[in-house]
């Protein structure tokens, strides 16, 4: 039995960590971890080669969400991460925040600062480095040397857990957040679902019908994978009854 330790999340947890005094510990940033299906099997299969304890998982995505209220009874609104990002956007652009980028390629990281310098001029961007040419050593040598509010990693499943537990706690940063392929939405290079099919919980579907190549695996065999080890008890989850900013 495998065991997921989920944080008790909403958007009110980001505003605790960065504004709230006392909320997170000096010069320790704490690290979040979206948890979907695909996570799930990912912490699964990987639980014997590292310690994750130091990700704050939050469920994620219409899969877990399922999951969680129908095996564990949880009737909590939970968040969809792209959507819980842009959220993230609007508030460093009301209070000026600092955000660093790391992930991705350079082309889209460059779409991404126009988007950034275009609808919200108010952010502060420190630096964004590419992940795909740069090794996790790298990448960790350039941005230890700066210090901001939000660092969001783009690295790719496993590479961006690994480069999380290895390093993030050692940045100067108040919070360091897993964002997945989220940089190709923020800079236009991808498009997101239909809003219809967002509120029906079916972004995974356009995904898919999209980018069937790339994501058909985890879906058609990850997602029923997920389903079998939760009905067995091979991976169990318990939600932790206080938020975790304190």
């Amino acid at each position: 039995m495998f065991q997921i330790k989920l944080s008790k999340f909403n958007y009110k947890t980001i505003e605790n960590l960065l504004f709230a005094d006392g909320s997170a510990k000096a010069g320790t940033p704490v690290i979040l971890q979206y948890c979907d299906f695909n996570v799930a099997n990912f912490l699964y299969k990987n639980q014997h080669k590292a310690d994750f304890s130091g990700l704050n998982l939050y469920p994620d995505a219409l899969l877990m969400n399922l999951t969680l209220r129908m095996k564990y009874g949880y009737r909590k609104t939970l968040p969809v991460s792209t959507d819980f990002f842009q959220q993230i956007m609007q508030t460093a652009e009301s209070e000026k925040l600092r955000l660093s980028f790391i992930g991705d390629s350079a082309a889209v990281l460059d779409k991404l600062k126009s988007v950034l310098a275009k609808d919200y001029p108010g952010i502060r961007v420190v630096r964004c480095i590419e992940g795909m040419e740069n090794s996790p050593e790298e990448i960790f040598k350039e941005i230890r040397q700066s210090q901001g509010d939000i660092l969001f990693t783009g690295l790719g499943l496993s590479r961006q857990e690994f480069w999380l537990i290895n390093y993030g706690a050692k940045l100067d940063y108040k919070i360091v957040i897993a964002a997945g392929g989220w940089f190709r939405y923020l800079s236009g290079e991808k498009k997101r679902a239909h809003p219809v099919l967002r509120q029906m919980g079916l972004e995974w579907l356009d995904k898919l019908i999209k980018e069937f190549g790339r994501v058909s695996a985890r879906y058609l065999f990850g997602a029923p994978l997920f389903i079998l080890r939760v009905l067995t008890g091979r991976i169990r989850f318990r939600i932790e009854d206080e938020d975790f900013t304190g």
